[in-house]
């Protein structure tokens, strides 16, 4: 596993951003007011927050595992739970 991983991240990211660089990049696409913190590890990135519903949940995933360097995304993401 550590192997494939390993061959996933030359693939994509080769490398050449940092954690801070995709953590900029992620911000530049989502806005840094969208209230989600973003946590960067060798292309892992962590998503924590709150959002209002579950389609922007599932956009934010796919946009930020879209980027450039981002090899995974740990999406702890909650919806909004509306009373």
């Amino acid at each position: 596993m550590t192997t494939q991983k390993t061959q996933l991240t030359n693939i994509k990211n080769n490398g050449s951003l940092t954690n801070q660089e995709i953590r900029e990049e992620i911000y530049a696409a989502l806005g840094e007011e969208s209230g989600i913190d973003v946590h960067v590890r060798e292309g892992i990135v962590r998503l924590t927050g709150v959002v209002d519903t579950a389609e922007s949940l599932d956009f934010i995933e796919g946009t930020v595992r879209d980027l450039p360097g981002v090899d995974d995304v740990e999406n702890e993401l909650t919806v909004k739970v509306v009373q």
